[in-house]
């Protein structure tokens, strides 16, 4: 159990900033472990220490042992629902209105210097961002204050997403995109720092997933990428699986 404890705290440094929501239950599971530990060390002075005051010891042992269960059952109810909590984003229409133009959903490579159409797609639909920069820098950029927004960053903190969890964003996205019928604006701004965390495969395989759910549930999701963002090769993938939204808009 002893050993069981230590291991567990030096994967406690490599997995946090990965699951940085699991801290809790972490540190809990960590507790019962040490808890546990201190129990059973009780029992062995009983065993090999025939000293007055060997009754106390008993009763310290129990405590300890039944603490240290009751505080894994804990830590691990924790980990098992902390997921489903952390899926939920608000819907929320940052700008009333009637949105000018059509764009059917799917995803869209957008020029980074296009804010007023990403600010036009947003227009009348529930809004969601994820990016590079912090939350006050994007709200200043594109003019957003209820609009949920998402740090890519490995730095840990709150409505941060480690570049590495593309499954958990893959989820919070999806969870976004279906808990209803109304028209949905996604926006995706810092592919340039999940290509280099990830890699190119993977961070195309990620789009083309988030592609399909965009068009069933009526969403447009938005990818912010510069001109010479990514290599010729690369951009040519790309542009042959996503259309460029100036493109579409200018037809």
């Amino acid at each position: 159990m002893i050993a069981l404890t230590v291991l567990t705290m030096e994967r406690r440094r490599m997995l946090l900033p990965l699951y940085p929501e699991k801290r809790r239950a972490y540190d809990a599971v960590v507790a019962s472990f040490i808890l546990i530990s201190a129990g059973i060390v009780a029992f062995l002075v009983i065993e090999l220490w025939d000293g007055t005051g060997i009754d106390l010891w008993r009763p310290l042992g129990n405590i300890l042992i039944a603490s240290g269960l009751i505080t894994f059952a804990a830590g691990w109810f924790d980990l098992i629902h902390g997921p489903s909590r952390g899926h939920a984003v608000n819907h929320v229409v940052e700008f009333e209105g009637k949105a000018t133009g059509h764009v059917s959903p799917g995803l869209y490579l957008c020029l980074d210097h296009d804010t007023e159409a990403i600010r036009e797609l947003l227009t009348d639909r529930a809004g969601l961002v994820i990016s590079r920069y912090p939350e006050d820098v994007v709200r200043e950029r594109f003019g957003i204050e209820r609009i949920p927004v998402f740090w890519l960053t490995k730095v840990e903190g709150k409505n941060t997403i480690n570049p590495h969890r593309l499954e958990y964003l893959t989820q919070l996205i999806v969870s976004f995109m279906g808990r209803d019928k109304r028209p949905k604006t996604v926006l995706l701004d810092g592919m340039e720092y999940l290509n280099i965390e990830v890699g190119f495969k993977t961070l195309f395989r990620f789009l083309t997933i988030i592609k399909d759910y965009a068009v069933l549930n009526n969403t447009i999701v938005l990818v912010v990428v510069g001109e010479d963002t990514f290599p010729e090769k690369e951009w040519a993938l790309l542009r042959r699986e996503f259309p460029v939204l100036g493109e579409v808009r200018g037809r």
